[in-house]
């Protein structure tokens, strides 16, 4: 079996973890060990939780994803810049590399930021763009006026995108789109 490492980063809070729990089939509110074990990590170093149900991730946690009996071992980078002190360091040797984003203010980070970051230790590695939370038409029938703008914006930056690279729109609550970006991934590689 093939096995590649793909870096998993984007703005705290946008979802990383989640995702990569939802492939793995974990639940998260089932997950207690985890959540039990970064209370305690938070509470050694001072910190308070900043919602009721989020964790930041501590640096970096590797996590096995099976696609097409191909493993990719996920680097879920944290996303919040005290915890990323050795961010740069995770992407070195990666294969592929998701950005995920949530609302306009982390896709202009995703674009900007993240996309600057990786493409500066990973310069032509295939890279998969996760619209986050995404709800389709059928679900959200009063469509925001950012979410609109967010649409529109993201329909331009794919326009931009090397073929190596492109955007998914994903929901790990009802699983919408989750394997898309890995396929696309492995389709990349195997070129």
């Amino acid at each position: 079996m093939s096995q590649y490492k793909c870096v998993l980063v984007g703005d705290g809070m946008v979802g990383k973890t989640n995702y990569v729990l939802a492939l793995m089939g974990v639940n998260q509110e089932s997950n207690s060990n985890e959540l039990a074990t970064n209370i305690n990590a938070m509470q050694i170093l001072g910190l308070q939780r900043q919602t009721k149900d989020y964790i930041p991730t501590l640096g970096v946690e590797v996590h096995p994803i099976v696609v097409s009996n191909t493993t990719f071992n996920v680097w879920d980078c944290a996303g919040q810049e005290r915890f990323g002190g050795l961010r740069d360091g995770y992407y070195i040797m990666g294969d592929v590399a998701i950005i995920m984003f949530d609302s306009m203010d982390s896709f202009e980070s995703a674009k900007g930021k993240w996309t600057l970051n990786m493409r500066r230790t990973l310069e032509k590695t295939p890279i998969a763009y996760i619209w986050s939370k995404y709800e389709s038409e059928d679900e959200d029938e009063n469509k925001d006026k950012e979410k609109k703008v967010l649409e529109k914006k993201v329909k331009e930056f794919e326009k931009d995108l090397p073929e190596n690279s492109k955007v998914f729109k994903v929901n790990s609550k009802t699983r919408y789109g989750m394997h898309e970006p890995f396929e696309f991934l492995l389709s990349k590689l195997q070129k």
